[in-house]
């Protein structure tokens, strides 16, 4: 049957699709791996740039303020905080949380401190100097 080519024919040469004669690429396999790699870098890159912007989106969220606090204070704070093995912005929030739980039952009185302040925002200053001097001693 028909298996062998007839006498006389040389046999049919079937050619390697990937060959530089067939693709017109120099080494076809090297530039298809190239594009794989570039693809698989690619893919990489993409998913730290969307693990990223989640990681900002989270800072981003989370509500933050920043307070002017004399440097003895911060001190004290960070001392604390090592010696409780805590963050010192969880105590600087119990604090605060504290002042104002106290503030809404009428435990504390900012009139004694209160001093006139040139300021569209704000009324007064509280003047703590006395409280710092106790502090420092």
């Amino acid at each position: 049957m028909g298996t062998k080519p007839p006498v006389g024919r040389p046999p049919v040469k079937r050619r390697d699709p990937l060959s530089s004669e067939v693709s017109g690429v120099p080494d076809a396999e090297a530039y298809l791996q190239e594009q794989l790699e570039a693809r698989e870098r690619r893919k990489a890159e993409a998913e730290q740039r969307k693990a990223q912007a989640a990681r900002q989106a989270r800072r981003e969220s989370r509500p933050k303020a920043t307070y002017d606090l004399p440097l003895a204070i911060q001190e004290a704070l960070k001392q604390m905080a090592e010696e409780e093995s805590v963050c010192a912005s969880d105590l600087a929030a119990l604090a605060i949380l504290r002042l104002v739980l106290d503030y809404k039952s009428d435990q504390v009185n900012l009139k004694p401190y209160r001093r006139p302040a040139r300021s569209l925002k704000f009324a007064y200053h509280l003047d703590l100097s006395a409280e710092y001097d106790q502090f420092d001693s």
